[in-house]
């Protein structure tokens, strides 16, 4: 095309009654979907409250272009809820698979919140007798340690490796963290506007949270939000950490020191003595097999993986779930920067998890979705 020609075609475009109707809501139909995907200033997604005001701003700049089109206010407002709607349902999808990631660690690692903060992809690896291994570091005790974890017996719930599948299949960005909780291109509030890490984020907020309280009166305890009614009441971290710490002490194969040795309970000199008499790898993996759901923690326990699918399918259907898994995964592997990759195995075994899940997974989405009436726009 000349320049003869984009100018009469933009001619004609502005005379009035050139243009069908149809094609605005059209144009906003589109604009709603680039809009429910593009990245924000500070990573991730736009926010609910922005795109809506994005919508709005193109709706008036349209109306004042072309007064005689964009008359169904019903027909706009639809099409600014459904999107609205979606981002909302997006990042509460968003929010539960990082939340339920979490719970379910700190329920096989008798950790805390705070724990989880600071977990580095580097630090997830399989071991070579087959389980999930974790470097974790304790925040409150500065103690490191390695733990083993494995798949659940029978509850997909409580699995790790289907948590961690879908918190990958998730990630919307990538980080070096397995939670990550600062957007990856964020902008510090601090003079220069140098980008932050999540380390740093954590440490200043703590900092800001010291210097807000009063020196010269005792620190007063902050109202949490009331819990839904189906939630017990005077829930907290530490609730988790007793339950998972009393579920294990309920299993006569295991020992006290086992247990407080997994929790990196600093008990003065005990966990130290407990830690000489000798809790080995071992041990900790029978903790973990019992906090997996398995009676018996002296039994074999097989981690599933895709790598078994390369004997059983063809080389086509193998190379496909290959692709299958790169694309599920894209925000957590292939980067040159290998500490924003997952290992390799660490993705076989949770995609492994999820294909196993997936009817039981179904199932509870169809009777959920029955007892509610709610549709999800994803599944």
């Amino acid at each position: 095309m000349n320049e003869e020609s984009i100018a009469s075609s933009a001619k004609s475009l502005s005379i009035p009654d050139a243009l069908p109707s149809q094609n605005f809501y059209s144009l906003l139909t589109a604009f709603s979907i680039f809009l429910q995907t593009k990245p924000s200033a500070r990573g991730g997604r736009l926010a609910k409250a922005t795109a809506v005001g994005y919508m709005s701003q193109v709706v008036n700049l349209l109306r004042e272009r072309y007064p005689l089109y964009l008359s169904d206010s019903k027909r706009i407002a639809k099409i600014r809820d459904k999107m609205g709607s979606t981002i909302e349902e997006r990042n509460l999808l968003a929010g539960s698979l990082h939340d339920a990631a979490v719970l379910t660690l700190m329920w096989h690692t008798f950790g805390r919140a705070i724990d989880t903060c600071f977990a580095r992809k580097s630090q997830l690896s399989m071991a070579a007798s087959g389980e999930l291994f974790l470097h974790l570091a304790r925040i409150k005790t500065s103690v490191v340690q390695g733990i083993s974890i494995y798949k659940a017996a029978t509850h997909w719930e409580q699995c790790m490796l289907h948590g961690l599948g879908m918190l990958f299949v998730g990630a919307s960005e990538p980080s070096s963290y397995v939670f990550p909780l600062v957007p990856h291109a964020a902008a510090s509030d601090l003079p220069g506007e140098k980008t932050y890490s999540q380390d740093e984020a954590i440490l200043y907020w703590e900092n800001l949270e010291e210097k807000s309280e009063p020196r010269n009166e005792p620190p007063t305890k902050r109202a949490s939000a009331p819990l839904p009614p189906t939630l017990t009441a005077g829930l907290s971290s530490h609730s988790l950490r007793r339950g998972s710490a009393a579920y294990a002490n309920a299993s006569p194969q295991l020992a006290i020191q086992w247990i407080s040795t997994r929790g990196a309970w600093l008990l003065d000199s005990l966990t130290k003595a407990f830690a000489y008499v000798g809790t080995t790898t071992r041990e900790d993996q029978s903790v973990g097999k019992v906090l997996a759901g398995y009676r018996d923690p002296h039994l074999p326990c097989v981690t599933p993986t895709i790598a078994t699918l390369s004997e059983l399918l063809p080389a086509l259907e193998y190379a496909q779930l290959l692709t299958l898994r790169g694309q599920l995964f894209k925000n957590v592997s292939g980067f040159t920067d290998t500490t924003l990759n997952v290992d390799a195995l660490v993705l076989d075994a949770a995609l492994a998890s999820l294909l196993i899940h997936l009817d039981d997974v179904a199932t509870a989405v169809q009777q959920e979705q029955a007892a509610t009436g709610f549709t999800s726009h994803y599944l």
